[in-house]
């Protein structure tokens, strides 16, 4: 309660520097770190809100037994329309906005020897960042342009160094943990988990 209470008084400091007005209480609350993955407050969390169905493959380069790395790659496909689906679940379908995974605490700096070297269909992207939190790590990867309409015509895909090279080391559970979002707003945090 008090980190959360910190976090908005260092927010609300930031706002009021950059001559924003104060926001409400319940927006506040909204940004609060939870103690549980994707550690923020969202309207809905459901799996069943993901309109996606990801998939990944994995390549380890071993340079020696103590050295490498991995090229992790992952893509999704849509669902298609379903009846009676939540708001977030139609929202999603719009845009996908971010992607996020919840790595092993000792991975950021094994992710981050690449930059994170983060790309789509090959380009490097400028949107991927690291998030430690008490409770976990993060690798979040935002301002996609995904759609449901062009999402299969794409492929993410991260370099990882030694020793966090295979889904085992690198993610904090298998199946693997990640959720996706609409925006960066904290309101669709849609849960979901990939069997490798």
């Amino acid at each position: 309660m008090i980190s959360a209470i910190l976090f908005a008084t260092a927010l609300c400091s930031v706002l009021l520097s950059e001559g924003a007005t104060l926001p409400s209480s319940r927006s506040l609350k909204q940004f609060a770190v939870q103690p549980t993955f994707p550690f923020c407050r969202c309207t809905d969390y459901e799996s069943t809100s993901n309109p996606y169905s990801l998939s990944m493959t994995y390549n380890e380069v071993l340079i020696s037994n103590f050295a490498g790395h991995s090229d992790f790659c992952f893509t999704f496909k849509y669902k298609g329309p379903k009846a009676n689906s939540s708001a977030c679940y139609q929202d999603l379908a719009t845009r996908l906005y971010k992607v996020q995974f919840e790595i092993q605490p000792a991975c950021p700096a094994a992710v981050d020897v690449y930059g994170p070297n983060v790309t789509i269909n090959g380009e490097l992207i400028e949107s991927a960042s690291l998030s430690t939190y008490a409770a976990g790590s993060l690798l979040k990867i935002t301002n996609l342009p995904f759609t449901s309409s062009n999402v299969a015509s794409y492929k993410l895909c991260m370099r990882v160094a030694y020793p966090c090279s295979t889904p085992e080391n690198l993610f904090s559970q298998i199946p693997i943990k990640y959720d996706v979002e609409e925006s960066g707003a904290h309101r669709c945090c849609s849960v979901s988990y990939l069997d490798v």
